[in-house]
């Protein structure tokens, strides 16, 4: 695990802009959304994906100005991650088949590299305290 957390904490600013850039593409999905037919379960991932990113938000403005995140907003950020890229897998062996499946995978992955990262974060800030 040493190797791991060696390899997050060298690679901070990239993790910082990455989630910068889940933001901007789960927002982007979460608009795409809701030009399509407006049912229960759209409506229920709208919302789900809106607190992801309000709390992705909100926890980005809290370091920039460098205050103390709440543990449940980066537990809730790191998990919400880590589930999100493993069902996107999962949902790409479903869509295109597991061949196929390896030419997308690259952003799945990158989503539970996050949301390893956010836990390591917040594990590593919180032991140092």
């Amino acid at each position: 695990m040493n190797f791991l957390q060696k390899i997050l904490k060298s690679t901070h600013y990239f993790w910082i802009v990455s989630r910068v850039l889940i933001i901007l593409l789960i927002s982007n999905a979460t608009i795409s959304l809701t030009t399509r037919e407006v049912d229960k379960g759209i409506i229920i991932v709208i919302g789900i994906l809106s607190v992801y990113i309000l709390s992705m938000i909100f926890t980005s403005i809290q370091e920039i100005r460098k205050k103390t995140v709440s543990k449940i907003l980066i537990s809730y950020n790191s998990i919400f991650s880590t589930f999100f890229g493993l069902i996107s897998i999962i949902a790409s062996i479903q869509i295109l088949g597991l061949r196929d499946t390896m030419i997308v995978l690259f952003i799945p992955l990158w989503w539970i590299l996050f949301g390893v990262w956010e836990w390591q974060n917040r594990t590593r800030k919180y032991n140092e305290n």
